[in-house]
């Protein structure tokens, strides 16, 4: 069932997020490896890329996923039904009024980490909401 949300929120951010050739071309590769990082989320809780669940949904967004709410609902079914996915939200920087908007659209048990432009910049990422699976064997596919 929880891979039925997986191309419900794949097609809706595409439906989203199509018509400009330039945003057609971010994200990265299949094939090429992510990026490596281990970051804190907004608790303390340390996370890492690839990761050590099977599957890894990394979900570049800020406060403005308010905007996409086919998106949130979809985030939200797969964090109730996923139980061998982890999925982050991950900031381009700091916003502190990015994780009270993200508890109030219902994805408060979601991890907010706190990235920067450059990470962005190495997963070829420069509009949000995107979301990219990452592999536990690290390719991206």
């Amino acid at each position: 069932m929880w891979l039925a949300c997986v191309f419900a929120v794949l097609a809706i951010s595409h439906v989203e997020m199509g018509g400009s050739g330039a945003v057609e071309r971010d994200g990265m590769r299949a094939g090429h490896r992510a990026p490596r990082w281990v970051l804190a989320d907004s608790s303390g809780s340390i996370h890492r890329s690839p990761p050590q669940a099977p599957l890894q949904l990394v979900v570049f967004a800020s406060h403005s996923l308010k905007s996409f709410p086919s998106v949130v609902d979809g985030l939200q079914r797969l964090a109730d039904e996923a139980t061998d996915l982890e999925i982050v939200l991950l900031l381009r920087g700091p916003n502190e009024i990015a994780k009270p908007m993200f508890e109030m659209l219902g994805l408060g048990s979601i991890p907010v980490l706190t990235g920067s432009a450059s990470l962005y910049g190495r997963y070829n990422v420069r509009v949000g909401p995107w979301l990219m699976f990452v592999d536990s064997t690290d390719p991206v596919g």
